[in-house]
């Protein structure tokens, strides 16, 4: 289950899900002994752990095979219900009533739904290592969310007339994470039922594959009700923020108004609220201005891979260090570079960007030697 911890529902059964190995005995798929690839369901009436319910996709052979295992994730019991929600490497989410979870058949009779988090492809599997997560907004509206590798992250609202999944009403966040695993692990947290403070926190690589590596890693707090609305991250000012190397299958634990985010730095990181003065929220607030004379224009923008950089700051020094970086809403720097403001406070720098540079929203920094720094938006749209 990745690291995750096994689910109880108000009854005391204990739910898990079981990843690779053999199924059932003696042909016997049905069979309870052996349940791999299975979510499970065990009884402790009896003062012992006794299987008295599962559900198998009915795809074994393939996943062991091809190493797809369902159970990657730890299971998601939906309140005020008896359904469970659990994933696997194929990129799907199962949805199964706890009441009657089906046991292995040829049309997965078990399933109630399946949800497409992003489809596996013949050359990359889109594990989903991360459990779901739900929350429920004080106006009622209910949403699961999941962040399969690879991929984009994902809001699927839950309809309570139909105990379903609308997925055509899905909202994709834009983000997209580095090639690797293990994809985001995920935690919500909010302040009882006020509204608006619904924060959806996601911890994932910033670069690289932290199967094979120690990779660094990045936090992000999302706008629980719409996550294409990122409210923060810890690589905004990273000197202070940053969650330095990333813990695949640490979840962010949420609670006493802070955030705590275990790491492979020696460090356990606690994020809180800094004082009023000092708060940055997000992106577009980072302004802790060179000077209030300073100026940053960017052109074209929308762009395609080239822009043009003008700043002016009629109070800088004769000659001073500085550096440009551009980075995007995860804050992976796509662009750095050291430059020199001249004569007059004027830098004027042609920019190639790479290659890869995908469509999105990114933000232009320059940081003079101080530390103060100058932002705006650049909008990639190829």
């Amino acid at each position: 289950m990745s690291g995750q911890a096994p689910a109880v529902d108000d009854n005391g059964f204990i739910y898990i899900t079981s990843g690779n190995g053999s199924v059932g005995l003696n042909g016997d798929p049905n069979n309870p002994v052996n349940r791999s690839e299975s979510i499970v369901k065990m009884s402790t009436a009896s003062g012992n752990l006794k299987v008295v319910d599962f559900f198998t996709p009915s795809d074994i052979e393939f996943m062991e095979t091809n190493d797809l295992d369902y159970g990657v994730d730890g299971p998601l019991l939906i309140p005020n219900s008896t359904l469970s929600l659990s994933g696997s490497k194929q990129s799907l989410l199962y949805l199964v009533n706890t009441s009657k979870m089906g046991h292995v058949s040829s049309n997965d009779a078990g399933a109630l739904q399946q949800i497409d988090v992003l489809a596996t492809t013949p050359t990359h599997s889109r594990h989903i290592h991360g459990a779901p997560v739900y929350y429920k907004s004080p106006s009622g509206q209910e949403y699961i969310y999941a962040w399969a590798e690879w991929g984009l992250l994902r809001q699927f609202p839950f309809n309570r007339t139909t105990m379903r999944f609308d997925t055509a009403k899905a909202i994709v966040g834009t983000t997209v994470l580095p090639n690797g695993m293990p994809g985001a692990m995920l935690s919500v947290s909010s302040n009882q039922r006020n509204g608006g403070t619904g924060i959806l926190w996601a911890t994932h690589p910033l670069q690289g594959d932290a199967n094979t590596a120690v990779v660094p890693g990045i936090l992000q707090a999302f706008d629980a009700t719409n996550v294409t609305h990122e409210l923060w991250n810890s690589n905004m000012v990273p000197a202070r923020d940053s969650i330095g190397r990333f813990a695949k299958f640490v979840c962010p634990t949420v609670a006493n108004g802070k955030v705590y985010i275990a790491t492979f730095s020696n460090q356990l990181d606690i994020y809180g609220l800094l004082p009023k003065q000092n708060v940055i929220a997000k992106a577009d607030n980072i302004n802790n201005n060179i000077s209030s004379e300073a100026k940053l224009t960017i052109s074209p923008n929308p762009a395609q891979r080239q822009v043009t950089l003008e700043y002016v700051d009629s109070k800088a020094p004769i000659s001073e260090k500085a550096r440009v970086d551009i980075f995007g809403s995860a804050g992976n720097i796509v662009y750095h570079r050291e430059v020199i403001i001249g004569n007059g406070g004027i830098l004027h720098l042609n920019v190639s960007l790479p290659s890869t540079i995908q469509n999105g929203v990114y933000t232009v920094r320059i940081t003079n030697a101080t530390g103060a720094y100058k932002v705006e938006k650049l909008v990639i749209s190829n």
